[in-house]
């Protein structure tokens, strides 16, 4: 059959049609004779003449989301920038929950939530957008609070669930006195991240939800089992 319809403000005839089927009709032969008994000038439009409503831009976030030291940096930051006031604060709060680490977690029942956040900033590409704008102008100042935070807490490059694994195994190798096994993938093309998980076999797009769950990233279908546990891992991207 048709399968379900659902009419949203849909010209005069087109709505009298969804709503017929819906209520009487049963299966294509029905839903050809009510379409025969219809003016299919009315059901289909000259689509010139059909005004598409421009929403424009989102109305601004009320000042409840800029709480705390997050709304303190926006409103520092703002005046002096071009990016995006929402755009700031996103990376700020993802930002600070990579430097939170497991310390940081809400409750509910007997599961911990650890502060793990996912990022996509979406906007024009070059002057419009200023995406990377707002990522420059937030994420540099985790390296003033914790020293090395670039050096020792983000990745970029990723190609497969197997390789993003590896890379978080060197990490706890080369720091091996490191407490903070917190870490922030950072993609200024996500396109590319999509592409990647197109392909046959590829792993990342369960690796990426198990990160988002908390839960330990494994991929065991190899001589060599690639393994990591109780580790934060969040998400900044770009498209």
């Amino acid at each position: 059959g048709l399968g379900n319809v659902i009419a949203i403000n849909l010209p005069d005839g087109a709505k009298d049609v969804c709503i017929a089927y819906a209520r009487n009709a049963t299966g294509r032969v029905g839903f050809q004779k009510m379409i025969d008994g219809l003016s299919w000038q009315k059901i289909v439009p000259d689509v010139n003449a059909v005004a598409v409503k421009d929403l424009g831009w989102p109305e601004p976030a009320s000042s409840e989301a800029f709480h705390g030291i997050a709304g303190d940096f926006v409103r520092t930051v703002a005046p002096t920038t071009e990016a995006d006031e929402m755009a700031l604060l996103g990376n700020f709060l993802v930002g600070a929950g990579v430097l939170f680490g497991r310390e940081a977690y809400a409750s509910v029942g007997h599961v911990r939530h650890y502060p793990i956040e996912f990022l996509l900033m979406v906007g024009d590409t070059g002057a419009g957008g200023r995406k990377g704008t707002a990522s420059s102008d937030a994420l540099p100042l985790f390296d003033m609070v914790s020293p090395n935070f670039k050096k020792n807490h983000t990745l970029s490059g990723l190609s497969s669930g197997e390789g993003l694994i590896k890379a978080l195994m060197r990490k706890d190798d080369e720091n091996e006195s490191m407490t903070l096994r917190s870490f922030l993938v950072y993609m200024s093309e996500f396109s590319s991240l999509l592409s990647v998980m197109k392909r046959e076999g590829n792993t990342m797009s369960a690796i990426l939800r198990s990160a988002w769950d908390a839960e330990r990233l494994r991929v065991m279908t190899r001589k060599d089992a690639l393994d990591v546990d109780d580790v934060n891992l969040s998400f900044i991207a770009h498209i």
